[in-house]
């Protein structure tokens, strides 16, 4: 359950392992509060309940989403920094490294590189490759059949994307995610985010699927709490950035990759001389045929193979004998 109050108890800064941290370093830098983290202390709280539900083998999932530009990869960074200097070995998580998977091909192979490490947390940003149709069916599969064996790696998954309401509702019946971390707000230094259970994703999500203006879903959900996180200290801003701009590079690279010797509805047309609805028409003649499962979509344009034309020629060819 995620907690809503905090007992009175030492500072993070005060306690064993903080000495000699990442974290203590960042003291007076003006990159942690006071109590010596970037975020609010009731979060650190509602992690430390996250990493003692993994030690007792159940899987565990913070999910971390928001619109362009509110930080939700800077604030799921910060998650797993805490876990690492806390529970690790006091310094944050390697951005190039098996803790940090950058888009969803990424996340299965760096999750068992990270348990046969033996590290406790792991991060997914979903790279710009979220909102793609075919990749979100895609991972939501690769999801699925991960979290099936999962339960004996004790490892806390850390996932970042635009919005957590297009997983699986299989995930949310199995009890997965624990924890959603919404963003929203952003100042020019300083980070807001509104924070829910299990429970009030269902209603996020029942609501999600219903309203016309879509990120309005979350004031249908109760906020479990609230709280601020602050930037990456620059040096760290800058290795993050790194990483991102290349894994966007990459797909952006497969892309391109993915549509030459390929034609879009526009090359058909020229092509043939037709209107935009005759190759409409052509193109829904051949649903069924064994083509039309490989189209990729580039730039919001739909591509399909080049035989394609030689389809349509064959209808045609088969239209005018009379056959």
């Amino acid at each position: 359950m995620v907690q809503t109050n905090i007992e009175v108890e030492a500072l993070p800064r005060e306690q064993p392992w903080f000495k000699g941290s990442y974290y203590e370093k960042l003291l007076d830098t003006g990159y942690v509060y006071e109590h010596g983290l970037p975020f609010s202390m009731l979060l650190a709280r509602n992690i430390d309940d996250l990493i003692e539900r993994i030690r007792k083998k159940k899987a565990s999932l913070i999910i971390v989403d928001g619109g362009v530009g509110e930080g939700k990869t800077t604030e799921g960074v910060h998650l797993g920094d805490y876990v690492n200097v806390k529970y690790g070995d006091r310094v944050p998580i390697d951005l190039k490294g098996p803790q940090m998977a950058m888009g969803g091909k990424e996340f299965g192979e760096k999750l068992i590189m990270c348990h046969d490490k033996n590290l406790l947390v792991i991060m997914y940003d979903e790279a710009g490759d979220f909102d793609k149709k075919t990749t979100l069916s895609r991972f939501n599969r690769n999801l699925m059949r991960i979290f099936e064996m999962y339960r004996g790696f004790r490892i806390l998954v850390i996932i970042c994307l635009p919005r957590f309401y297009k997983l699986e509702n299989e995930l949310f019946d199995l009890g997965i995610p624990r924890l959603l971390i919404h963003c929203e707000n952003r100042t020019e230094n300083t980070g807001n985010f509104r924070a829910f259970d299990l429970e009030q994703m269902y209603y996020i999500k029942h609501h999600a699927m219903k309203i016309i203006v879509k990120p309005k879903c979350y004031d249908f959900g109760m906020c479990n709490f609230h709280g601020h996180f602050l930037d990456l200290p620059p040096e760290r801003s800058r290795e993050l950035d790194a990483v991102s701009v290349a894994s966007k590079r990459r797909e952006t690279k497969k892309a391109v990759y993915d549509v030459k010797g390929r034609v879009n509805i526009e090359q058909i047309k020229a092509h043939f001389g037709m209107s935009t609805r005759w190759v409409r028409m052509k193109l829904k003649d051949l649903e069924g045929e064994e083509i039309m499962a490989d189209v990729v979509t580039f730039e919001k344009k739909k591509y399909y193979k080049k035989e394609v034309l030689q389809l349509i020629a064959e209808q045609e060819d088969a239209l005018a004998d009379g056959r």
